[in-house]
């Protein structure tokens, strides 16, 4: 293949998973190939919730998602996708083989992907802490 999709995830949003982690993929370049490592980590999800709750502004049902995992607009999803929410995510690590292509610049390190600058902030944050 060509062609690498990768959804890093939804802004703000858990991962539909049934779970509060937040979730975030590392792209490595490793001789001619690209590994992909989707991991999560945790954060404070009551803080968050409360913060949102003290905006009447806002709407409830993204502090219920982040309480419950799923998210708000679970029944629109087609079928086959609402059969899957609740199911607990588990960390991946992928490997995808390049094609070289002349004036294809890879990165020369780890390229992280997040569904937001906030979350990338709190996610340098958290791996600091693991060090």
């Amino acid at each position: 293949q060509s062609r690498l999709w990768l959804n890093a995830g939804v802004i703000g949003m858990p991962a539909n998973d049934g779970t509060q982690r937040a979730w975030y993929a590392v792209l490595s370049p490793k001789c001619g190939q690209l590994e992909v490592r989707v991991d999560h980590f945790c954060y404070d999800t009551t803080g968050a919730i409360e913060a949102i709750l003290a905006h009447p502004q806002l709407v409830r049902g993204y502090a219920d998602s982040l309480q419950s995992g799923i998210w708000p607009s679970h029944d629109i999803l087609p079928v086959d996708e609402q059969m899957m929410s609740g199911v607990a995510l588990m960390p991946q690590l992928l490997t995808w083989r390049l094609e070289r292509k002349p004036g294809l610049v890879l990165p020369r390190y780890a390229v992280f992907l997040t569904a937001s600058t906030l979350c990338a902030l709190v996610l340098a944050a958290a791996l600091a802490r693991r060090k």
